[in-house]
């Protein structure tokens, strides 16, 4: 059985953490550790557990960044988990992080440390791409 309705199936939909960490059986992942394994940049300026204490210094651009950086931190790694399951191919990869590289933000605090990594990422694949 492999439909919409299948826990275990990431053809329809894919729980990130739930299928890296299979369905519970590794307790204390974290997308920074998860993402510092896979060379991605993870937290680098904003913890979770600081969010609170800027909201109440009234820091909202940094909880925003904050969240940006984890959707990018997020969607990288959903990128590479496709990659090494063999669901997509190489150049489509690079691809797709050359066009988030294109399209992040200007003057974010994280726009400099991805756009860094996602040159550094190709450039470890440069000849074959």
């Amino acid at each position: 059985m492999d439909n919409y309705r299948y826990r275990f199936s990431d053809r329809f939909h894919v729980d990130l953490m739930d299928h890296i960490s299979e369905f519970g059986a590794v307790r204390g992942l974290k997308l920074d550790l998860l993402c510092t394994m896979a060379g991605i940049p993870g937290k680098f300026d904003v913890s979770g557990d600081q969010v609170h204490r800027l909201w109440y210094e009234d820091k909202l651009d940094e909880i925003k960044a904050y969240c940006e950086s984890d959707v990018l931190n997020t969607y990288w790694l959903y990128l590479k988990y496709e990659l090494l399951k063999g669901n997509m191919l190489l150049e489509d990869y690079l691809g797709y992080l050359e066009e988030m590289r294109q399209r992040l933000p200007q003057k974010r605090s994280y726009t400099s440390i991805f756009s860094d990594g996602i040159k550094t990422e190709i450039g470890k694949y440069d000849s074959d791409y």
